[in-house]
């Protein structure tokens, strides 16, 4: 099991516990071994197998995730909030990449104190629903100590706990994990270890795709994924992008993967804004209709703790659930802008933007390349990126896109 911390390669240990909690249920838990970490230190770790998961699928004819944790632990078991140390991201999922994501945590996944704080590092399902586990997991995880400098060394492990019911006999909704992310060019490096876009960290500008539903079924517990420092609002629209005033010259992207600037397009976001909403308003008000269907902005929250006083982003609420129908066209735009002077530097930012959810299709069936979002050739169709044909989008590559992947679609 290899892994690093604070950019150095090293061997993580890992401690497991499983716990055979009834004849259908077991608890597993992964922690890796204990950190030493200084302010301003940057830790990455991985490792396969997440608790035991190859030797359950052996054993069980079914299992299914109906709660699950990630998170950081100090020395006494308890959970280490944001901050002093960030979550940057925690996936756990099958197969080496961020693709069939089963469950996740980032930078906002922790709640305000008034809403649970740490607690919502914590997920679970309703009674009669879980995630069908299919094959072993993996994780791979991000951890940065956000302290100021001066600060003494703390000792953390990042942990991963799972609730299996195994061959309960129930007859469970299956849940996968939809993910609705920003395209990225292939064939930049950077952008394509980290599925971003590069964003001028200066300047006002506006990030759109789209991409049509594969299945109908019910979308719940919507959050959104951004850089909240440079991010001022997303959009999530139940409309084709021409229907919302997407496809005019001023705001068509140049390419699949790049923003579109606001003051060279001489636009602000009110006049973007006033775009979208515009033309939501000139359709008939029907089941059918385009429409809004969430607006997130950034939540913060002020910490003054030793080290680490300040303003810290916080999950967002989250949509409790949404019908949506096969072929439903999805579109997301995203605001962004210097959180602050101190954010408005030249240069740009390795940039995310999306939205996450739970998805339980009307057939049952469980399909994980939803999981892939719009950055699946499979997902996407001829007009998602801005009227880009696919056809370009394969030969300047973006998300997995590139002519090696092109075979087939």
């Amino acid at each position: 099991m290899n892994g690093s911390a604070a950019a150095n390669t090293s061997q993580i240990l890992i401690v497991r516990c499983r716990s055979q909690i009834s004849a259908t249920k077991v608890f597993v838990a992964d922690r890796m071994r204990w950190v030493s970490s200084l302010s301003g230190s940057w830790h990455a770790y991985w490792w396969e197998d997440v608790g035991g998961t190859t030797d359950l699928l052996l054993n069980f004819s079914t299992l299914h995730i109906v709660l699950a944790f990630s998170g950081t632990l100090d020395l006494w078991g308890g959970i280490i909030a944001y901050p002093p140390l960030e979550m940057h991201h925690l996936h756990v999922q099958q197969g080496p990449r961020s693709q069939n994501l089963y469950f996740q945590s980032h930078t906002e996944t922790q709640c305000d104190e008034g809403r649970g704080g740490t607690g919502c590092l914590v997920w679970r399902f309703p009674f009669g629903f879980g995630i069908p586990l299919t094959g072993a997991l993996a994780t791979n995880a991000e951890v940065v100590d956000v302290r100021r400098p001066g600060a003494p060394s703390i000792a953390f492990a990042a942990e991963v706990g799972i609730l299996l019911a195994c061959d309960d006999g129930l007859r469970r909704y299956p849940v996968s994990f939809f993910l609705f992310a920003n395209p990225y060019r292939a064939k930049n490096l950077i952008s394509f270890k980290t599925d971003t876009f590069l964003h001028a960290k200066h300047r006002d500008t506006v990030f759109w795709f789209s991409a049509r539903t594969r299945s109908a079924g019910v979308l719940a517990g919507l959050g959104f994924h951004s850089h909240w420092e440079w991010t001022a609002q997303c959009l999530l629209l139940l409309a084709h992008p021409k229907q919302i005033g997407l496809l005019s010259r001023d705001l068509r992207p140049t390419k699949p993967w790049n923003e579109v600037d606001l003051a060279s397009s001489g636009l602000s976001f009110d006049d973007v804004n006033n775009t979208l909403f515009e033309n939501l308003g000139r359709t008939r008000n029907t089941s059918k209709s385009p429409r809004l269907i969430a607006s997130f902005s950034p939540k913060w929250e002020y910490v003054n703790k030793s080290y680490s006083e300040g303003w810290y982003p916080r999950q967002n609420m989250l949509i409790p659930g949404l019908w949506v129908d096969k072929g439903a066209d999805l579109t997301l735009v995203s605001f962004h802008r210097p959180l602050s002077a101190a954010y408005a530097v030249p240069g740009y930012v390795a940039m995310h933007t999306g939205f996450f959810a739970y998805f339980v299709r009307d057939d049952l069936k469980v399909s994980y390349d939803y999981a892939k979002g719009s950055t699946d050739p499979r997902w996407t169709w001829h007009s998602t990126f801005g009227g880009h044909s696919m056809r370009e989008v394969f030969l300047h590559g973006g998300g997995p896109f590139g002519e090696e992947n092109a075979m087939g679609y």
